[in-house]
């Protein structure tokens, strides 16, 4: 006789939890700071075995620091990984700043940031957060001389 294990049912949820540098609604420019939190939660009874959290960050972000970090996750050539398991009715949450980097003109806009996830005895999944990365506009005024003889 064969015995079914039932599945694990784990969902990921990222979303901008924080930001500054300027920009409203969802604008951020250069050298700004953004909050990233992403949640992986486990709504079964059953515990989420070797689940694999990975979050390439975009070209356009920096990673800076972590606010929460869920032991065991690794921050390396800015991408987040993590491994473990997601027991039982819980969540794993991971909390972390990265810097806006000045635009270039080469990248394209807007800046989508998205983690995904597998597990052994679950459906993978993924989910993004979005800002539009504002460009600061230089102007050049020419200088103008008159010589004044009274």
């Amino acid at each position: 006789t064969f015995a079914l294990e039932e599945p694990a049912v784990v969902t990921i949820d990222k979303e901008i939890v924080g930001r500054s540098g300027g920009g409203s609604g969802t604008l951020l420019y250069d050298n700004g700071m953004v909050t990233y939190t992403i949640t992986l939660s486990n709504t079964s009874a059953v515990d989420a075995l070797n689940v694999q959290l990975e979050d390439a960050l975009p070209a356009q972000l920096l990673f800076d620091a972590w606010v929460e970090n869920a032991a065991g996750a690794v921050e390396a050539g800015n991408t987040i990984t993590w491994t473990g398991t997601v027991s039982a009715t819980t969540q794993v949450a991971f909390t972390f700043r990265a810097t806006v980097l000045p635009y270039d003109g080469t990248i394209l806009l807007p800046v989508v940031n998205t983690a995904t996830f597998t597990a052994d005895n679950a459906l993978g999944g993924a989910d993004s957060a979005t800002f539009d990365l504002g460009v600061w506009q230089k102007i050049f005024l020419p200088l103008v001389m008159n010589t004044f003889n009274p």
